[in-house]
């Protein structure tokens, strides 16, 4: 029985072509050919010292939002240092990834869907952001200030309303690491005041005490509050 033989030449199988910088196309017939960036390490070099500094929980999920991000010239989703201890909820939601969020998001109004995105590309869940925010009661498609959707999601991470107040300023705050972590009092009172209504068990008089109180606070330290205020053995109950 004749067995028929198939002859490939060197056509059969035709090499990638090579995109010159001075403009014609060349075959790349040996790898002194291949011209590499010269920016290409230190590109590299920023995307393992991010990797490293975020601890990614999808690589390649977390690398196509990196690299898509530098491209369109926007916030990468890159934590700031590397959280140690890490204190992360069950969803793997840490303070560090919230303010990678605020970051990307800081003053808009955005949708579930844009903030959808932006908590995905961090390898979080999407499962886990919609439970959270199930509690506000938001509506798909509706614009929504960021502020509001991030004070949610903290409470993934507060034990209590005080609590998350706490996370609340850790994450909005411009002060480097170990000092008081101090935001403007009419962001902490707006978001405090979103959250205790959504608690929806905190009376009127109760609330004006806590306003009366900081306020006083807050006068005295060029209208900033932090923890060690709403922390403060005089300071009337969040909650």
């Amino acid at each position: 029985m004749e067995i028929a033989t198939l002859e490939m030449g060197t056509d059969a199988f035709p090499q990638p072509p090579y995109v010159d910088e001075e403009g014609p196309l060349m075959d790349v017939f040996c790898q002194d050919q291949i011209r590499i960036p010269p920016q290409l390490p230190n590109i590299l070099k920023q995307f393992a010292k991010a990797a490293i500094r975020t601890q990614p929980r999808d690589l390649d999920v977390w690398g196509e939002a990196y690299f898509r991000a530098m491209a369109d010239g926007l916030a990468p989703p890159v934590k700031e240092s590397l959280e140690y201890p890490l204190l992360e909820s069950k969803d793997g939601l840490t303070v560090g990834l919230l303010r990678v969020l605020d970051r990307q998001l800081k003053d808009h109004i955005v949708t579930l869907e844009k903030a959808r995105g932006k908590w995905a590309a961090l390898c979080l869940e999407t499962r886990a952001f919609n439970e959270i925010v199930e509690i506000a009661h938001f509506r798909e498609g509706e614009n929504i200030d960021w502020k509001k959707i991030l004070a949610v999601l903290c409470t993934s991470l507060g034990t209590n309303l005080t609590d998350t107040m706490r996370i609340i300023c850790q994450v909005l705050t411009e002060q480097k690491e170990g000092g008081d972590a101090v935001v403007p009092y009419v962001v902490w009172w707006e978001l405090y005041l979103f959250l205790a209504r959504l608690d929806g068990t905190i009376p009127a008089k109760q609330l004006q005490e806590v306003n009366d109180f900081l306020v006083r606070r807050a006068h005295a330290k060029f209208c900033l509050i932090g923890p060690t205020d709403f922390l403060h053995v005089d300071c009337p109950p969040l909650y």
